[in-house]
């Protein structure tokens, strides 16, 4: 491997793996509730029961593990052992189907004692259902641009070849 594709290859794992480590601190501190899938639109009423702090805990841990795993990927490349590249997809499928079965059963997350009952008043009902609403327009937005890039994108490149050859 030259020494251009090594720096190409470093720059674009960063730029992969950078993020994901930062995600997982700010999740192992105890901070992020907001950005686990779920979380955020759950009621005060429901959200009382969880302890926020272990399951962004347990979250961090999670992506730290899929981020090392990650890492695999490169070092196989570097190192030329195919196998440690090909280990990096069941480590990540088993360890997925760990996390679901292992944060979903067995109550690991709920607040131990007794739980606070907070009621919601009718403005922050009404309010939450705006909040609801205003994210499932942008969530299916987001869905078609996911759905619509990857079939427009090779057509714009085929476009542009064809004038720049001209």
């Amino acid at each position: 491997m030259s020494t251009v594709e090594f720096v190409l290859h470093a720059i674009v794992w960063g730029i992969v793996v950078i993020p994901l480590l930062v995600m997982s601190r700010f999740f192992l501190r105890g901070k992020g509730i907001h950005l686990i899938a779920g979380f955020n639109t759950m009621n005060k009423k429901e959200l009382a029961k969880y302890d926020e702090r272990a399951v962004c805990r347990f979250t961090g841990k999670c992506l730290l593990a899929m981020t090392f795993a990650l890492m695999l990927i490169p070092v196989g490349i570097y190192t030329e052992i195919v196998w440690v590249q090909l280990c990096v997809l069941p480590i990540i499928v088993i360890g997925s189907i760990w996390m679901l079965v292992y944060g979903n059963t067995g109550g690991r997350f709920l607040k131990q004692g007794e739980v606070i009952v907070i009621e919601e008043t009718e403005n922050e009902k009404t309010e939450r259902e705006k909040q609801e609403k205003k994210m499932e327009k942008y969530t299916f937005i987001a869905f078609g641009l996911v759905l619509f890039f990857p079939f427009v994108i090779p057509w714009i490149v085929i476009l542009i070849v064809l004038f720049a050859q001209r």
